[in-house]
C-alpha cells in the first residue's frame, strides 16, 4: 500500500500487471514507467465514470419531476370528450336539449350527447356547467365539473321537474264585484290552499313549471263550485255564480 492509498497489485505478466486506487479522484502510481501510465488512465475512467453516473442520476430526477408535473397539470393542447346522458328524477333516459358554459362542439340528440372542449377555451379553475332541458314534459337540469387529467369523461344529468311556478289572479262574480274568503287550490294538491283576500286577489304555488297547465278549483258558501285550466304563470280572473239552491 502507497502513501496515496494505492494498492498495488501485479500478476505472472508484467505488461498485463494492474493497479487498484482506493483513493477517489486522480491518483498516481509511485513507481515509474508502465506503472504511472496505468494508475492514472484506470483513476481517469473510475473518476469520469463516477461523475457520469452523477449526472445521469440528476437527469433521472428532472425527468421524473417534469412528469410528476405534466401529470398533475393538464396539457393546454389537451381536447376533453364527455359523454352525457340525461336521465329523469327516476333515472330512466330522458330526451333533452344539451348546453355548455363554455364554447364547444356538441353532438348528439335524445338522452346522448358528446361534447369536445378545447382546453384553451376553459377557465382558470377549467371549471364547466352542463345543462339539460326538456321543455315538452317540463324537466330540467345542470351538473358543474372539473376537467382534470382525464381526456375522456362520462356524465349522468339528472334532470327534475320544475315545479317553481305560482297559480294567481282575481275572483268575482258576474257583476265584477271581488269575492272575498273563497278557497282556492290546485287539484292534484288539495293540501295547499289560499283564501282570496278583500279583492278577491289569491296566490299559491302551482307546484308546476311555468307555461305548464294547471287544474284550479275554488269553492265559496252561497255560490257554485268553479273549475278552471290555466297556464301557470299567468294571471287568471276566475267568475262564480251563486247557487241556485
Amino acid at each position: 500500500m502507497s502513501t496515496l492509498g494505492i494498492k498495488l497489485r501485479s500478476t505472472n505478466r508484467p505488461r498485463e500487471r494492474r493497479c487498484w486506487a482506493l483513493k477517489e479522484g486522480f491518483s498516481r502510481c509511485e513507481r515509474k514507467g508502465p506503472w504511472r501510465l496505468l494508475c492514472v488512465e484506470h483513476s481517469e475512467k473510475r473518476y469520469l465514470l463516477k461523475v457520469g453516473v452523477r449526472f445521469l442520476g440528476v437527469v433521472g430526477s428532472l425527468l421524473t419531476i417534469f412528469g410528476v408535473i405534466y401529470t398533475v397539470w393538464p396539457s393546454p393542447l389537451r381536447e376533453y370528450h364527455i359523454a352525457v346522458t340525461t336521465v329523469d328524477e327516476k333515472g330512466a333516459p330522458a330526451d333533452a336539449r344539451v348546453e355548455v358554459s363554455v364554447k364547444s362542439i356538441i353532438n348528439g340528440n335524445g338522452h346522448l350527447w358528446n361534447i369536445e372542449v378545447q382546453s384553451s377555451n376553459l377557465p382558470p379553475d377549467r371549471k364547466i356547467t352542463i345543462s339539460a332541458e326538456n321543455k315538452i314534459d317540463f324537466l330540467q337540469g345542470r351538473r358543474e365539473i372539473t376537467l382534470g387529467k382525464a381526456p375522456n369523461i362520462t356524465v349522468t344529468l339528472v334532470m327534475i321537474r320544475d315545479r317553481s311556478a305560482r297559480a294567481f289572479g282575481r275572483v268575482i262574480d258576474k257583476e265584477q264585484t271581488p269575492i272575498e274568503d273563497a278557497l282556492v287550490f290546485v287539484i292534484g294538491h288539495e293540501n295547499e290552499v289560499a283564501h282570496t283576500g278583500n279583492k278577491g286577489q289569491f296566490d299559491l304555488p302551482a307546484n308546476a313549471a311555468s307555461g305548464e297547465a294547471i287544474r284550479l278549483r275554488v269553492e265559496k258558501n252561497g255560490y257554485d263550485p268553479e273549475e278552471v285550466v290555466n297556464i301557470s304563470g299567468e294571471s287568471i280572473q276566475i267568475i262564480l255564480f251563486r247557487s241556485r239552491h
